[in-house]
């Protein structure tokens, strides 16, 4: 399975699958920083699919629904952490 396979691939295939799981994970969950909203799940999910799966297509892919779904919720959380008062 492994015969003719370089190393730097095999890193980079698991890599990416890891990625996919812990996004898996995630959109599984529904919560990241904060309570993700519906469009965040359903990229974060792609995300997971196209990462999982080996392949530079597939990981491109995965990375620019990552970037786009990441940023839109790191920037919903900081929103959010600023309206809490601590009690």
């Amino acid at each position: 399975l492994l015969q003719n396979v370089e190393f730097p691939s095999i890193i980079i295939t698991l890599i990416t699958a890891l990625i996919g799981v812990f996004l898996l994970a995630t959109s599984g969950e529904g919560f990241l920083l904060v309570r993700m909203v519906f469009y965040e799940r359903i990229l974060f999910l792609i995300a997971a699919f196209l990462t999982i799966f080996p392949g530079v297509k597939t990981d491109l892919a995965g990375i620019v629904c990552i970037l786009v779904a990441g940023t839109t919720h790191f920037i919903r959380a900081k929103a959010v952490k600023r309206t809490i008062v601590p009690a």
